[in-house]
């Protein structure tokens, strides 16, 4: 088989292995980690090629293939793949640390343990990634430059990405502190 023939698909689960993936705390050491899902699903030609193909680890299933995506942690015959399927308030995938090097299947508990969680008040803000985060807070830094008597224009589309009571006053600057705080940047740099 021509090695340079399935590059494409080699990249499509390249691609994968990065989809999706949510900004958690390191069990280890408490710094910011990657949890990953553990298989990507291909149909059709792709699954058939990828079959035909010794260097893609995968398992044949009914209407397509699964691949590994990190058989050194999680494979599919493991009986805890069960719990990868399906929306649960539990995920089970592989969580992957730069910072200290853990790379372990781990049981993602929603949402408390993404990395970009806080609380301001008695309302609790989420962030799936460190980019979703940044989102937030320059969304926030922009209704701060907002004359306050002009913020009730801006409820249409701020209300969609943020909990409303964080606008309100009084909630607005703590918020953006404890963002600015857990993403590492000073609020007037941000």
């Amino acid at each position: 088989m021509d090695p340079d023939r399935n590059q494409d698909l080699r990249d499509r689960i390249d691609a994968l292995r990065t989809e999706g993936v949510l900004a958690a705390a390191c069990p280890t050491c408490g710094a910011e980690a990657s949890f990953h899902r553990a298989f990507g699903w291909l149909t059709g030609k792709e699954a058939e090629r990828a079959k035909a193909d010794p260097e893609i680890l995968g398992v044949p299933v009914r209407d397509g293939y699964v691949i590994e995506l990190f058989p050194e942690v999680f494979l599919w015959s493991d009986p805890e793949r069960a719990e990868v399927q399906g929306n649960t308030g539990n995920r089970v995938g592989v969580l992957h640390c730069d910072a200290c090097g853990h790379h372990a299947k781990h049981h993602l508990t929603w949402p408390d343990d993404l990395y970009f969680r806080l609380r301001v008040g008695d309302t609790e803000l989420v962030s799936y990634t460190r980019e979703h985060a940044e989102d937030n807070l320059s969304l926030l830094l922009q209704v701060r430059a907002v004359p306050r008597i002009l913020r009730p224009f801006l409820r249409d589309e701020v209300e969609m990405r943020m909990p409303p009571a964080l606008m309100k006053d009084g909630m607005l600057e703590p918020t953006i502190e404890a963002l600015a705080k857990l993403l590492g940047v000073s609020p007037e740099d941000a």
